[in-house]
């Protein structure tokens, strides 16, 4: 399949229009998906938009379109390319990025798999595997979605066209976010 260019705002194109209008009904559905249960749909949507704020900010640095890439190709490439401290909360929310994408795709690849690590445990006095696994995955879609905002707001904070607040302020701290997905690696560990 051939690489996508990105529709770039500003180009007289409608672009930037239609990008706000497909948050804005992106935030509604991670925020009922989260509500309603469906945390693959909310993973999936925080992904599309991680995956669109880490190119628009990457064609911005290298004055290129970038076209549609990865979660992974995109983290490896801002890594090399974005220098200095006015940047550090977004290289910080980068390498946050980097260890949810590892958490979402342990997680949602692993729902039914077993792992060959012994006897099994007393099960039936704990929640089940299930239940252990769906209350992951909520947790990976809420942490996507904090992670979502604070990219958001980062990459507008330093793109001096980007006018449009359309996800919300995140309400903790990227460290905090960090730290969540620390301890929830440890949890994955220990039950994946």
């Amino acid at each position: 399949m051939a690489e996508q260019a990105r529709g770039e705002a500003f180009s007289g194109n409608g672009y930037g229009t239609r990008r706000r209008m497909l948050y804005e009904s992106a935030r509604d559905q991670i925020e009922r998906s989260i509500q309603s249960g469906f945390y693959g749909e909310a993973i999936a949507l925080c992904e599309s938009i991680l995956a669109d704020r880490l190119e628009s900010r990457l064609s911005f640095l290298r004055n290129k379109n970038r076209g549609f890439q990865t979660l992974g190709t995109l983290v490896c490439a801002l890594r090399s390319v974005e220098k200095g401290d006015a940047t550090q909360p977004l290289r910080d929310t980068i390498e946050a990025i980097d260890v949810w994408r590892k958490l979402r795709n342990r997680a949602l690849h692993q729902m039914v798999k077993v792992a060959d690590n012994g006897p099994i445990a007393d099960w039936q006095n704990k929640p089940t595997d299930w239940k252990v696994r769906t209350d992951f995955l909520q947790r990976i879609a809420s942490l996507g979605y904090e992670l979502a905002q604070h990219l958001y707001l980062r990459v507008a904070e330093l793109n001096p066209q980007h006018h449009d607040r359309v996800l919300p302020t995140p309400r903790r701290a990227i460290d905090v976010v960090r730290a969540d997905l620390a301890s929830l690696k440890g949890e994955a560990d220990d039950e994946f």
